[in-house]
């Protein structure tokens, strides 16, 4: 049996649900139901889309603890409010995830634990959804806060940053915004496992923060050239990587910023592209035509900036050699006005006696 139980865990862990279902009523056949079981046979069947069922499950399981047995009531009660959301009952799942927050603060007694960043977000996302968002930025804000303290540089923290700057769009903050989308893309990128998503919807915001007049002219840091360390270290991450559609649409969304404020940002910015573009040529998975002639002119932009930032290169050059020959020349007519004018002294003393 428990053989059984750990090859249903391995393949939930694998994302093959249906596979692990299966296992989990197998077992449950052999051992009975219990809350821990109905737990996981309730997060699978969400994991499946089949909310409904999860909800019986999670009921159920919480409705065996109410009596007296051992189950993972703070789980249950966070699975129970992420599938009454799914299913429309905004009012149900905020109620029921406040249930959550209760437990787990209670259970930890004040010690931040990050399972409370998880509460504090899965309530913020439910009262934003009810359109109550002056409420949802002190969850979000929380979550924030409690998953720097617990997890540190974690996708956990990026993620939930990444999710407070998108309330602060909400609410009309872009400056705020801008600060956290640069902040979250920063921890992004260096992550063992690149979130391509997340990766792809920060990008995104980021002309749309520094290019509307309107969102601009409310940034405390309106240049785009404080996004490039973050793009260079994506590229060195990924430069070698066979590019897929994800890569081919982040490549060319980050050599568009890079490639507006001219400089060095235009090499990495035409590297991108390139490949971007390889790919966008051969593959079949959609319509790439408009993406090929945007990527086209922005490789000439950056074709136009390079040769700019050369020339000014070589005149920089130039002018410091004729600097450093005038220097020269100077020194030489100093030395040359110094020996007349002791030439013209002695010729003086000479008359004089």
């Amino acid at each position: 049996m428990k053989s059984l139980q750990m090859l249903a865990f391995c393949r939930w862990k694998q994302f093959r649900f249906r596979e692990a279902l299966t296992l989990f009523y197998a077992f449950q056949k052999l051992a009975g139901k219990s809350a821990i079981l109905l737990e996981n046979i309730g997060h699978t069947h969400n994991s499946l889309g089949e909310t409904d069922k999860a909800e019986e499950c999670f009921e159920e399981a919480l409705d065996r603890i109410d009596k007296g047995e051992k189950g993972n009531k703070g789980g249950l009660l966070m699975g129970l409010g992420i599938v009454k959301k799914s299913r429309g009952d905004l009012q149900g799942s905020v109620r029921i995830l406040y249930k959550a927050l209760r437990f787990y603060q209670e259970s930890y007694k004040g010690i931040e634990h990050s399972i409370v960043a998880k509460c504090h977000t899965s309530v913020g996302r439910s009262l934003e959804a009810l359109n109550e968002i002056f409420k949802a930025e002190h969850h979000f804000y929380e979550a924030v806060r409690i998953f720097w303290l617990t997890c540190g540089y974690s996708p956990l923290t990026a993620n939930a940053i990444k999710k407070f700057a998108d309330l602060k769009l909400l609410l009309q903050r872009p400056d705020e915004a801008q600060q956290l989308y640069r902040q979250s893309l920063e921890l992004h990128v260096e992550f063992d496992t690149l979130d391509m998503r997340a990766i792809i919807e920060i990008v995104n915001q980021i002309p749309l923060l520094h290019l509307t007049q309107e969102s601009k002219s409310k940034l405390s840091r309106p240049g785009l050239s404080q996004y490039l360390p973050s793009i260079q270290r994506f590229w060195e991450r990924t430069e070698f990587r066979k590019t897929d559609g994800n890569l081919a649409v982040a490549y060319k969304s980050m050599a568009e910023i890079t490639a507006i404020p001219g400089g060095d940002g235009c090499r990495v910015a035409k590297s991108m592209l390139e490949k971007a573009l390889a790919f966008f040529r051969v593959t079949d998975e959609a319509d790439c035509t408009r993406l090929i002639a945007q990527s086209e002119k922005f490789i000439e932009i950056c074709d136009a900036q390079i040769a700019k930032t050369r020339t000014g290169k070589s005149l920089k050059a130039d002018c410091t050699r004729l600097i450093a020959q005038s220097e020269k020349l100077f020194e030489a007519c100093d030395q040359q006005i110094a020996e007349i004018d002791a030439a013209k002294a002695l010729e003086s003393s000479s008359s004089s006696s």
